[in-house]
């Protein structure tokens, strides 16, 4: 990762866009990894309550990831 710039009135950006790469990278890797759990699991567990809330939790990380790929 770049430092962050010398003097402190300097923008950062090589090290910013760094860190949003990193952002997108570790969002990604969550959201496979809860897919994994959650079609691991029993549709019977899936359409119940803890289901439904682990789904919301994984929409709110999609949504996540994908407001940081917006950025630019």
């Amino acid at each position: 990762m770049p430092p962050a710039a010398a003097i402190p009135t300097m923008p950062s950006i090589a090290r910013w866009n760094a860190l949003i790469e990193m952002a997108e990278n570790l969002l990604g890797a969550v959201i496979q990894e809860m897919e994994s759990y959650r079609d691991d699991r029993s549709e019977v567990w899936q359409e119940g309550d803890k289901g439904e809330a682990f789904q919301t939790t994984l929409d709110l990380v999609s949504e996540a990831l994908s407001s940081v790929e917006a950025i630019e």
